[in-house]
């Protein structure tokens, strides 16, 4: 019964441990979430843990509210030239798809002054 339970308890912690490694969670954004600037950034990048493929970036706001032209190859480094952006608060939102083939998304905000 030791073994089964202890062998059991091995593949559950595999299984988990591939789970968690398969997302590839965003590890930094420019601007920072909830950054204030001045002047207006240049480019908007998303880093992410392992590389993935986005499908979709928009960024709104002010008077901006456009699709980011994505790579059609999967990175963990993503970074979009964007024009001078007038004051106001800005949102960028990302679609992607992991390297196990999961659905991610998310957002973050800046304002610029």
């Amino acid at each position: 019964m030791r073994k089964w339970t202890w062998m059991s308890a091995k593949v559950i912690a595999l299984l988990a441990g591939s789970t968690a490694m398969a997302h590839s969670p965003v590890t930094e954004t420019n601007p920072d979430d909830g950054a204030v600037l001045t002047p207006s950034p240049e480019v908007i990048r998303i880093e992410f843990a392992d590389p993935i493929r986005l499908v979709g970036v928009s960024l709104s706001g002010a008077d901006t509210d456009a699709d980011l032209d994505v790579p059609a190859a999967a990175a963990a480094r993503h970074e979009f030239g964007v024009p001078e952006l007038s004051a106001g608060s800005y949102r960028v939102e990302w679609r992607g798809m992991a390297g196990d083939g999961h659905v991610m998304s998310g957002a973050f905000s800046f304002e610029v002054e």
